[in-house]
């Protein structure tokens, strides 16, 4: 190479080590390769030391192993060549993409390039300005906006989610949420980044990405035939289309009826606007005719305008799976009971208190309804006939392999709209979930309390359950002990709800004329 080339590729690498090269990504990525002693180098001999090699990670932006697997003619280059071809020949730029999140073509179709720039540096130089996409699922003017407590225009927003963003769960855009799928596919290892996964490979089937979205949904829905991209993908290509419907959870052509008609798709205006009101849920227009068409000769069907699912029996799949576990149970139901109790064991003692302490009344009100909402229940049944006032639902029976969002779903619909004196919360795993979550709303449409019963794991249990009290006793009516011998081992829960200000009961009392037993 001549003397004037050399210079030229020096001063042209410099560039790229001042553009791109960051220091302690690359010693955290490499130190197997290189070495303690390399580490402690200064960043330009270590910029000397990653030319040298085969791969190596220089930046999450160039992620150069990637580059290797795309390109066959770079798999046998150092990382001096393969830098030098990619920033100094624009066809090989303009065809292999630097990273996971940036699709080259989609850019240059997209937005044009000038004659020599590469597209991955004109995305940097118009990043903040919020008018280019690397992808057309990571909107770096939404990164800004929604995570800019961490993260000001001055500093790259995909190479912030490429490094850690993912990792602290911010969301690429508003309809990818990266907390929600951590939650919900578990199988997805913890330092994975979802969106790579979901675009590239989705080895671990990321179908919902959003409480607003479901791929599933949204083809079934609006009748998409199978194409050569992501649901995701495919939304954002056809969101000019206002009707399109990405999940059971919002209706847009409902929001456009409430809200008036809105520049982007009425989820995307939703979820970016400052104040929202609650989501319209999408109903099949099949269902929706049934229902109304029932309205008009039924007045009970709506209640306060509203659809009272407790009255209306669907015929077919309608809404979300949640709604449909809840179409299986109501038909069950009474219409009023005298209170509710949430437990885990099918075999409680509290359950054989109750049935002994009504067989010895007169009792003649609403029935006592028991709900065992988790999933470890099992479909046993005591050795005799319970006592007619007692009640079961036991979600297994209907619906053994549903997950336990769904079954929260279902447990906090039946307790916001069954009638009843109190709901009595046990060892319930979901009955504490739906505490924990819903504890605020549901306390102001119906009294809870929370009961302390033998079945109780003292050795475990009672001082995660006493914090979970005395957090919450301002929402809780009382707390109540199975009996008396219960609350003299839990001595703490009655000096502290002594001084929660909560009301001390023993569950026998809660049935009206007990005769002595």
């Amino acid at each position: 190479m001549e003397e004037k080339e050399i210079k030229k590729s020096e001063d042209f690498l410099h560039i790229i080590k001042e553009k791109y090269f960051l220091p302690e990504y690359f010693k955290r990525s490499e130190k197997l390769k290189i070495g303690q002693a390399t580490i402690e180098l200064e960043k330009d001999d270590l910029w000397s030391k990653c030319l040298e090699m085969d791969s190596a990670f220089i930046t999450p932006l160039f992620n150069i192993p990637y580059i290797k697997s795309q390109a066959i003619n770079f798999r046998d280059k150092k990382v001096v060549q393969i830098l030098i071809d990619y920033f100094t020949d624009v066809e090989v730029s303009r065809t292999v993409n630097p990273n996971h999140l940036f699709d080259t073509e989609y850019y240059v179709n997209t937005y044009g390039l000038d004659n020599n720039q590469t597209a991955i540096d004109d995305y940097l130089e118009k990043e903040s300005l919020g008018t280019v996409k690397p992808c057309s699922l990571f909107d770096p003017d939404y990164y800004y906006k929604a995570h800019g407590h961490i993260l000001d225009r001055s500093g790259s927003a995909l190479l912030h989610f490429l490094s850690k963003g993912h990792l602290i769960s911010c969301n690429p855009n508003p309809l990818f949420s990266v907390k929600f799928i951590k939650k919900r596919y578990l199988n997805l290892p913890v330092r994975q980044n979802p969106l790579i996964s979901y675009l590239r490979d989705n080895m671990y089937n990321i179908n919902k990405t959003s409480e607003y979205f479901d791929g599933e949904y949204l083809f079934r829905k609006n009748q998409i035939e199978e194409i050569n991209c992501t649901p995701l993908e495919y939304f954002f290509m056809h969101s000019s289309d206002h009707s399109l419907v990405t999940s059971s959870h919002f209706d847009p052509v409902e929001y456009i009826t409430n809200s008036g008609i809105t520049k982007e798709h009425p989820v995307l205006d939703y979820l970016t606007a400052e104040n929202k009101a609650p989501p319209p849920i999408h109903i099949d227009p099949v269902i929706k005719d049934q229902i109304y068409a029932l309205a008009k000769t039924d007045d009970t069907v709506l209640n306060n305008g509203k659809i009272d699912l407790n009255q209306f029996q669907f015929s077919q799949p309608f809404i979300s799976p949640a709604l449909r576990l809840i179409n299986k149970i109501i038909p069950k139901l009474s219409s009023e009971y005298h209170f509710i109790l949430i437990l885990n064991q099918l075999d409680s003692g509290i359950i054989k208190l109750l049935d002994n302490l009504l067989n010895s009344t007169e009792y003649q009100g609403p029935n006592i309804l028991i709900i065992m909402p988790d999933e470890d229940v099992e479909l046993r049944s005591f050795d005799r006939e319970l006592n007619k006032h007692i009640e079961y639902i036991i979600f297994n029976q209907y619906f053994e392999r549903s997950n336990l969002t769904n079954r929260l779903k279902v447990l906090t619909h039946l307790m916001a709209n069954i009638k009843t004196s109190r709901v009595i919360v046990s060892d319930s795993l979901c009955g504490r979930e739906m505490l924990i979550k819903y504890l605020k709303p549901l306390s102001s449409l119906v009294p809870i309390s929370y009961c302390i019963g033998s079945d109780l794991d003292f050795e475990n249990k009672t001082q995660d359950t006493l914090n979970f009290v005395n957090k919450n006793s301002k929402y809780f009516k009382s707390l109540i002990f199975e009996n008396e011998d219960i609350m003299f081992r839990t001595e703490n829960f009655s000096a502290n709800a002594k001084n929660n200000g909560l009301e001390k009961e023993f569950l026998r009392f809660l049935i009206p004329n007990l005769r002595s037993f």
